[in-house]
């Protein structure tokens, strides 16, 4: 048992080298190579814990306005990415192409409206603008 042990806790030596190893090429990095190491965390719900989690690191202790600005947009993009994750993986259409309701798969007494659908819509176009403007605050926030 003492083996296994010392084997796995060595193990935690080589994930700390390989971590080494991205700090380094992410302090080089070019904005498709940052690109590249956001979208290789295929679950959005990782993404925005990474997001989360870099943003305490940088922000809570020197601009925590900005932090609880940040987590109160996070929470608001949780919130609303479940939502377009029961669009996308609990609907079906009947394959007609005219407007008609999408039905759930784990229920079918419940649908979504195309009234919902644009409401969604509406919803996601404005959570994109308040993105888009946050990210101008933490560079102001940021800048030195």
């Amino acid at each position: 048992m003492v083996a296994f042990s010392f084997a796995i806790l060595t193990w935690q030596n080589v994930e700390q080298a390989l971590y080494n190893i991205f700090w380094i090429l992410m302090n080089k990095a070019q904005p498709y190579a940052l690109s590249a190491a956001f979208h290789a965390v295929i679950s959005l719900n990782t993404r925005i814990q990474m997001t989360d989690d870099v943003a305490k690191v940088l922000l809570a202790k020197d601009h925590p306005d900005v932090h609880t600005g940040w987590k109160a947009l996070s929470k608001k993009l949780k919130n609303l990415s479940q939502l377009r994750n029961e669009m996308a993986h609990y609907t079906m259409g009947n394959g007609n192409l005219k407007p008609q309701p999408l039905d759930f798969l784990a229920d079918q007494t419940k649908t979504l409206e195309l009234s919902d659908l644009y409401l969604r819509r509406e919803s996601f176009i404005a959570l994109h603008g308040e993105l888009l403007q946050f990210a101008g605050e933490i560079v102001r926030a940021l800048k030195p």
